[in-house]
C-alpha cells in the first residue's frame, strides 16, 4: 500500500498541517517543535533530554539532565507540551488529531509509530 502524504511546514510564528485533503495552521510552540522532529522520524525513539534541549532550555538541561528527579521534571513537560498540542490541533482537525493522539508515545522516550504509513514533508 502507498504511503499517505501529510505535510507539517514551519512558515515564520505559524505551523501549516495538511492531512487528508484539509490544512490547518497552528502558532510556533515547543510542543510542535517536539512533534515535527517526531513525524520526521517515525519509530525512532527520542529521550526526552534530546527533545528538550538545545537552546533557551540548554541550561535546565544541563542542571538537570544527571538527576533523576530533573529528568522527570523534563519528561513531564516534554509529555505536557505535546499533550497540549494535539489537544489544539484535534480541535481544529479532528482526523490529524486522532491520528496522532493514537501514534504518538511519551514517556522517558517519545516515539511517533503510525498506525498506518505517512511521509510527512515540508
Amino acid at each position: 500500500m502507498k504511503p499517505q502524504k501529510g505535510v507539517l511546514r514551519r512558515e515564520g510564528d505559524y505551523w501549516t498541517a495538511i492531512y487528508g485533503g484539509t490544512t490547518v495552521r497552528l502558532r510556533d510552540a515547543k510542543g510542535i517543535r517536539h512533534l515535527d522532529e517526531l513525524l520526521r522520524h517515525p519509530r525512532r525513539a527520542f529521550h526526552v533530554l534530546d527533545l528538550f534541549g538545545p537552546g533557551g532550555d540548554a541550561q535546565a538541561r544541563h542542571q538537570d539532565e544527571h538527576d533523576t528527579a530533573g529528568v522527570e521534571r523534563i519528561r513531564k513537560t516534554v509529555t505536557n507540551r505535546i499533550r497540549r498540542t494535539l489537544t489544539r490541533i484535534r480541535a481544529l482537525h479532528d482526523g490529524l488529531g486522532l491520528h496522532l493522539e493514537n501514534s504518538i508515545r511519551t514517556g522517558t522516550h517519545c516515539t511517533y509509530v503510525p498506525e498506518r504509513a505517512i511521509r510527512w514533508t515540508e
